[in-house]
């Protein structure tokens, strides 16, 4: 799951200001230009930002100042989002189980 979450916060679309405080990691390519992780994303997941509360958002987050949020027509994103609750959920053990049942004689 650490994975997972780490790739998919690669989508997070990162304020400038934030990359000039370094407050995120920026991968770079060999030539030292900077990887646009979007290539590998294809649609998958988009985490965009806006420094007011954006009204098409399907969930937002706010977070040093900027909202962080899912537009509610990315559906590609939003379907993404739901598979990653579910995994966590169920990593989390919130579904319910069976668990065995004894049965004792309890007459003589």
């Amino acid at each position: 799951m650490t994975d997972i979450l780490f790739y998919i916060a690669q989508a997070v679309d990162v304020p400038p200001l934030h990359i000039e405080e370094g407050l995120v990691t920026v991968t770079r390519k060999l030539n030292g230009g900077i990887f646009d992780w979007s290539e590998l994303h294809k649609n998958q997941m988009r985490i965009r930002f806006s420094e007011t509360w954006p009204p098409d958002a399907y969930m937002t987050v706010p977070y040093r100042g900027f909202w962080f949020y899912i537009k509610d027509n990315d559906l590609d994103a939003k379907s993404t989002f739901l598979l990653l609750q579910t995994l966590a959920g169920l990593q989390a053990g919130t579904a319910p189980s069976a668990a065995p049942v004894l049965t004792l004689p309890v007459s003589r």
